[in-house]
This record gives structure tokens, sequence and C-alpha cells, in this order.
């Protein structure tokens, strides 16, 4: 990816946002978007998104926006909206390939970190601080009751995480059947489990209680920790921050929970970690009978969702990564999924 080209882009349009070009822009990841840090000379930091070209449109951009703003005001900790000179949520500028791509910018929450690198939770390299995973879960039960307590607003654009958007005929991050390093055998096997989910969520509820905004992409890569709990029993005096709203959408609510879980399925320790997070959820809102009835198929589901983004993406680390270590995973997980599940 042309980094250096994106980073001159992302300078030239940072006067439509009322800030100076003299400010230092740094490279943080690329993703679907290329991420930029950017520091002013007055002390002041912002994250900068220069999207993938037709990956959102101005309406889901501004979606997102509000979103922000709204959690913002319930008092959640989320990254704060920048709009530009003119008011508006985004920009549009011309890059060095000769395509539109959208802007947006947001502050940057500082001295704030990831709650950790969900490829080492996956792997085992490291453990999670079961104080922070109930800071996560009582967080992600706020974002919830704040959803369930309000409509969705005018002009909300976004596509949901149910059925079809997780097991359907065009899924939203692509068909796991299609990776590249499946056998004949492993890609029917993936079909027949997704098969199997796509019934299975079909029937399930969508009631306002148990489904409705969601985060939908928890990794924790995406959960900012700033302090510490003092006591490591609760994770309480520890902030928690959501980052990256770029996938949001309407979905069940435990699947925000099962995003973060899913990375640690392999753990010898993984009952202890579901333990925390749902307890700390529990300690906001009940988690309802869409936990009984879906948490087996959400956690499948939510882990063929990474084996979809990376047949989309071949050569991508990430994608090497979800082809090289959660396809014998999943693979596991969906035989033994088939073999419990009726139809």
């Amino acid at each position: 990816m042309n980094h250096s080209a994106a980073a001159a882009t992302a300078r030239a349009v940072l006067p439509t946002f009322g800030i100076g070009t003299d400010s230092d822009v740094t490279f943080v990841k690329y993703r679907e978007n290329h991420v930029f840090r950017v520091d002013t000379s007055a002390g002041d930091s912002y994250a900068l998104r220069l999207h993938r070209p037709e990956y959102r449109t101005t309406a889901e951009i501004a979606s997102e926006v509000e979103l922000l703003e709204s959690l913002d005001m319930a008092g959640l900790s989320v990254p704060t909206p920048v709009f530009t000179r003119n008011g508006e949520p985004l920009a549009t500028v011309e890059c060095w390939d000769g395509r539109l791509r959208h802007v947006s910018v947001q502050h940057w929450h500082r001295e704030a970190r990831p709650l950790g690198d969900s490829s080492e939770f996956f792997l085992g390299a490291a453990d999670p601080d079961p104080a922070l995973l109930y800071a996560l879960g009582r967080t992600a039960a706020l974002h919830h009751e704040h959803a369930a307590g309000r409509a969705l607003p005018p002009g909300f654009d976004r596509r949901p995480w149910n059925h079809e958007g997780l097991t359907g005929t065009a899924p939203l991050w692509g068909d796991p059947a299609r990776l590249g390093c499946l056998s004949a055998g492993d890609a029917d096997l993936l079909r027949a489990a997704g098969t199997r989910l796509y019934g299975r969520l079909s029937e399930a509820s969508v009631t306002h209680g148990e489904y409705g905004v969601i985060h939908a992409d928890l990794t924790f890569e995406n959960v900012l920790v700033r302090g510490e709990s003092s006591d490591g029993s609760d994770g309480s005096d520890a902030e928690i921050i959501l980052i990256d709203f770029d996938d949001f959408g309407e979905g069940w609510f435990i699947f925000d929970l099962a995003t973060p879980l899913f990375w640690l399925t392999p753990h010898p320790r993984y009952r202890a970690f579901e333990t925390a997070v749902l307890e700390g959820y529990e300690s906001v809102r009940p988690l309802g009978v869409a936990f009984d009835e879906l948490w087996e198929s959400l956690l499948l589901a939510r882990g063929l969702t990474y084996l979809g983004w990376a047949a989309d993406r071949p050569g991508d680390p990430a994608s090497e990564f979800a082809a090289d270590h959660l396809t014998p995973w999943l693979l596991e997980a969906a035989a033994r999924y088939l073999a419990r599940e009726t139809p």
C-alpha cells in the first residue's frame, strides 16, 4: 500500500478540519482504512482515517459520527468526532490513484493502550487480566443499555450483523469457504456449518432488549485501557475506551461479547475468562435468553467472519494468521457444531 502518498493526502486535507499542516502526521495502521495520528504544535492529538474507496458511504460514516456523539453524551469513553470547517462529518478528496476517498477525524485518546493483542491471546502467548475483562463486559453492557434505550436516528444507514450479514449469500466480511488454503472437504465442512448457522440464526429473536446497535468489532485492539484497577477485583478504576466503530451496525448484543471471547477459546483458562466478561456484563444488564439460545452459534459465526475477511485479502499479514492459525481451530469447531446442533 502507498503509505507515503496516503500520508501526503492526510496532511493536505488537515486545513479542511481546522488543523494546521505543520502538524506531525504518523502512520498507525492499515486495514480497511489508512489511519494516522496527527499531533499539533498546540498539543492536540487526532486520529485521521483515510477511508477505503467505496467501502463506506457518506450516510454510513455520518451514522457512525452520530453514534459516537450519542455515546459520548451518555458518558461512555469513545472517540469524539471532529467536524470540518463547514460543519460536515467528513471530507472527500481525490487521491494519488485518481480515486475519491472519504476522510474523517476524531480526537485521540492519550495515555491509553490496547487491552491486549488478540493473536497473542489466541496462541496462548499472553494472558488477559480478568479484572479488565470484567470491565470490558461492563462497558459493553453500558453501550447496549444505551442502544436499547433509544430509537434508530433518522438517516441511519448500516448493514445488520444478522443471519444474512453473518452467514447469508453475501456475508458482510466475505465467504469463509473461499479461503485459498482450504481443501475441497474443508470448504464443504464450512459451507455445511454456515448453512446450519443460517437456519439457527434466522429463527432467533430480534427483540429490542437483546438486539440493537452494536460495536461489532470488539477485538482487544479496539478496547483501550487507561489506568488500572486498584484492587484487582473488578477493574472499576480502569477506564475502558471503545474505538474503531467502522463496522458497527445492528445485531445481537451478545455478539459484542463473542468477539473478544472468540480469541480466547483455545486458552486453557477460557472458562475463567468467559466468566469475568459475562459477570461484568451482568453487573449492568442481563444477558437475556439470546445467550442460552445463540452463544455457541455466535462464537462460531464470529470466528468464520475472520476466514471470510482473509479470503478477500490474500497476502495480508492478518489474513495469513487466519489461514495458519484460525483455520485448524475453526474446522474442528465447525465439526463439533454440526455434530451437536440438530437441523
